[in-house]
């Protein structure tokens, strides 16, 4: 009954820009690893909200969802209250992948992401994060529905993502939005969520391309009030852990997934 719930409640929110979600508040598991140095007192996200719309236009970024496939590291962002370790994230096809937006046209990608992120709570390690199922079009806006492993384990909470920037060369990396709270008389967000990914470990890059990809960070976001400076740079360490169990939603998330396959209308051209 749970799945049979479901299956219209997704595509109902499929072509809507106003919904939202957090990726702030998830379960903990502690590490017995040695956690590295503390990092002070900074405060995150800094106190400059941007000047963000609620929705970017559509095809403000255009490219290739299937591109998108595979694992990718969250180099900085704009969402976490701590210090973030090791967050990221890694997408799969929902078999081919290729359909359309319910109730459209367009031509979409299905597939699965599961997110995590790591801070440091009174020196122990907590892991958070979630699943998503997720229809991503190629005018890059991606319609999400994450179950929060603490907050929301059996409910999705429902997304609108935007592509700020997309490289989908060698080096590529991109930089996402979602509004987290509306301001509906300035038709302003109050509260933006952003999210640069790298295919490269942050960890291993060398300070020349951490540099031009800050450059493109304060190129991008230069016109939304922000720079790189309010987003956090997430630490990625080798002695901190990096894989998160997620069985408390999985059995609701397949079953989603299991609907979306089924009722999602396929296409068979690239």
């Amino acid at each position: 009954m749970l799945a049979a719930r479901m299956i219209m409640f997704p595509f109902l929110i499929l072509n809507s820009s106003f919904f939202l979600m957090s990726k702030v508040s998830s379960a903990g598991y502690g590490s017995a690893a040695t956690p590295p140095p503390a990092t002070g007192g900074t405060t995150f996200p800094t106190s400059n909200n941007g000047c963000l719309p609620i929705a970017l236009p559509n095809g403000t970024v255009t490219g290739d969802p299937i591109k998108s496939v595979g694992k990718f590291f969250e180099y900085r962002s704009r969402v976490a209250f701590q210090q973030s370790y090791n967050a990221g994230f890694t997408n799969a096809l929902v078999g081919d992948g290729l359909v359309y937006e319910p109730g459209t046209t367009s031509k979409a990608v299905h597939f699965t992401q599961k997110y995590i992120y790591v801070n440091q709570v009174n020196g122990a390690f907590q892991c958070h994060g979630g699943p998503s199922n997720i229809i991503a079009r190629y005018d890059g806006v991606s319609s999400y529905l994450y179950f929060d492993v603490d907050s929301a384990p059996n409910v999705p909470i429902p997304s609108i993502y935007f592509y700020l920037y997309d490289d989908q060369s060698a080096q590529e990396f991109n930089i996402q939005y979602t509004c987290d709270k509306r301001n509906e008389i300035s038709g302003k967000c109050d509260v933006p969520e952003i999210y640069v990914n790298t295919r490269e470990d942050p960890s291993q890059m060398s300070a020349d391309r951490m540099s031009a990809i800050d450059a493109i960070i304060d190129r991008v976001l230069k016109p939304y009030c922000l720079s790189k400076n309010d987003l956090q740079l997430v630490k990625h360490d080798s002695r901190v852990i990096s894989d998160c169990p997620q069985d408390q939603v999985q059995q609701a998330f397949s079953g989603l997934v299991v609907a979306f396959k089924t009722y999602v209308p396929k296409r068979t051209l690239a």
